[in-house]
């Protein structure tokens, strides 16, 4: 069977799956707290429709997304392969990089913004240099579609998942491997800690799993969603870590007791992708149901709803300030949200 029609039957059962998951699920009790999204807003959380910004390309897939850290540009990562530059002060394509020969599964850049990182179901990862677009390098030593990449903060290591149920660490200096570790399952999300000492992922199994950067050896691991965990991410002071999962919940848990804090509950439907703000005062989530739903962290009080997409949320990220987000999604937009309630539409 041809590759390409292995990942649409790949696709088509992701997809089936989820269907089972909207109308098979049963609810399990969890340790800590349950926080319900209410379905009626109250005084203090609106519903946002209008966007600052819609990004439109030719109908494809955007399956990520990342923001370099002054805010200015977005890298777009498609379904088809292609990498999208956006100028998003001006709202103009700015560049359009035919990167893989499959699906975008994952981007990030570096800290100093001079990098862009693409992972993708082609089995390779590229660099790239963000202002003038230019291929740097090809990591090829990826033996199955990459899942998940992720940059440690000082910009020395690259972290990556595979569907081979491999971790694999790179030294980006040198371009050569470092590590590689073999996992019980396929890990489909990866984030550093704050610190850069600690790599998480979001397993299949449904387990938040971690590892020593240095050595790719594993150490805790969180148990408690009843699906496959899509995305993680940590919160800027790496005290919390959250998690959202093919069970409709995004978890949010203390990292220092090793406990869970919240169980946040509100998507009718798989949560795709969770993020926190850098201020470290809110925590969305996207979902398949097609909405974006912003939190506060620690008391896991429903802040805003974000409703626009017409399918499924695949990522979304904070801008630099905390003041809006930036969301992508299986419509073949990239949105951009206003969070705080001075923020103008336009």
């Amino acid at each position: 069977m041809a590759k390409s029609t292995q990942k649409r039957n790949w696709v088509m059962f992701l997809l089936l799956s989820i269907a089972a998951t909207l109308y098979g699920l049963k609810a399990h009790e969890q340790l800590g707290r349950t926080v319900a999204y209410p379905a009626v807003p109250s005084e203090s959380m609106s519903t946002i429709h209008k966007t600052l910004q819609t990004l439109k390309n030719q109908s494809v897939w955007i399956y990520a997304i990342a923001l370099s850290p002054d805010g200015e540009t977005l890298a777009s990562g498609r379904y088809d392969g292609k990498v999208e530059l956006w100028n998003l002060r001006t709202g103009n394509l700015r560049q359009t990089l035919q990167a893989h020969e499959d699906a975008i599964s994952s981007l990030t850049i570096s800290v100093d913004g001079q990098t862009l990182v693409s992972g993708s179901w082609d089995n390779r990862i590229s660099l790239w240099d963000l202002q003038t677009g230019k291929h740097l390098h090809t990591l090829e030593d990826a033996a199955d579609d990459v899942t998940a990449i992720a940059l440690s903060p000082d910009g020395k290591s690259l972290a990556a998942s595979a569907a081979d149920k491999t971790i694999r660490l790179w030294d980006l200096k040198s371009g050569s491997q470092s590590q590689v570790q073999k996992a019980s399952t396929v890990v489909l999300s990866l984030a550093f800690s704050p610190d850069g000492q600690v790599l998480a992922g979001g397993s299949r199994d449904g387990v938040v799993r971690f590892w020593q950067r240095d050595s790719l050896s594993p150490s805790v691991a969180l148990e408690g969603h009843q699906g496959a965990v899509h995305s993680v991410s940590f919160s800027p002071d790496g005290a919390l870590l959250a998690s959202g999962s093919e069970d409709q919940s995004m978890k949010v848990w203390h990292l220092s007791q090793g406990k869970l804090l919240h169980t946040l509950q509100g998507h009718d439907a798989p949560v795709l992708s969770v993020a926190f703000s850098p201020d470290g005062r809110k925590l969305a989530s996207g979902s398949y149901d097609r909405t974006i739903k912003v939190w506060h962290p620690v008391s896991g009080q429903p802040l805003k709803n974000l409703v626009g997409h017409t399918k499924s949320v695949q990522s979304i990220q904070f801008s630099p300030d905390s003041q809006t987000l930036v969301s992508s999604g299986s419509d073949a937009t990239v949105r951009v949200w206003p969070i705080v309630s001075t923020t103008a539409f336009h």
